[in-house]
């Protein structure tokens, strides 16, 4: 599985979670 991250400007780890559409992105704390 190919999965892009988006890259934050953070050192707190960025869970993967899924948004409404189903599409795989990362939540802000």
């Amino acid at each position: 599985m190919d999965v892009q991250y988006e890259i934050k400007e953070t050192t707190q780890a960025l869970e993967p979670t899924y948004n409404e559409r189903g599409e795989l992105c990362t939540i802000r704390s």
